[in-house]
Order: structure tokens, then sequence, then C-alpha cells
């Protein structure tokens, strides 16, 4: 059957109509607030609170990373380019981030390539 022909069948068939009807989502939360009802929305909204408040530090907290990864590759870089062998190591042990870590060994593997 073709695919065409199936799509053109369906859209031309008229469906009955079912017994539902649209009701707007603010009514269903209220009527959904009785009995224990309310328990679970407040606890689904604070829940709703949190996450976003998780969401937020996380975002926050990536952002600071970065910046701080790009000050440490710069300070490295401008270090490596006077010949500061040392002192770019000194400063990636003293950064306790996966930045330095991956800059250090870096520094450590040109070291060894340019020493061979």
């Amino acid at each position: 059957m073709n695919l065409q022909l199936f799509f053109n069948v369906i859209s031309n068939t008229k469906l009955p109509k079912t017994l539902l009807k649209e009701v707007p989502i603010w009514e269903i939360i209220k009527q959904s607030n009785s009995g224990i009802g309310w328990v679970i929305n407040l606890l689904l909204l604070l829940l709703f609170g949190y996450s976003v408040f998780i969401f937020v530090e996380r975002i926050l907290t990536i952002r600071a990373a970065k910046k701080e990864a790009n000050k440490l590759s710069e300070a490295v870089k401008r270090l490596l380019l006077n010949n500061e062998i040392e002192e770019a190591l000194a400063l990636c042990k003293s950064s306790e981030t996966p930045m330095a870590k991956m800059l250090e060994e870096l520094v450590r593997n040109t070291i060894d390539v340019k020493v061979d």
C-alpha cells in the first residue's frame, strides 16, 4: 500500500467524536488540591524549585571553571613562551583543576620530546 494513499485515507476518514472534553490546566490543579492532593502538589512544586536551583548552580559553576581555565592556559602559555618551564609546571601543580593537570602533562610531554 502506498504511504501517500494511506495518509489520504486517514485524513479523509471522519472519526467519531469522543466523550472527552477539554479542561483547562488550572481546573485540574484546583480539583487535585482536595484531600491529600495538595501535599503532592506542594512536594512537586518544591522539587521543581530545587531542580531549577541545581540547574542554575551548575551553569554558574561551569562558567566560572571555564573562565579560570582560560586564565590558567594564558598564564602557562606566557610562561612557556618565556622559556620558564619550571614556573609553568609549578603553576599547574598549584591549581587543582582538571585543566591544570592536562596542561601539566602537556608541558611534561613537550619537555620529554625536546630532550630526546
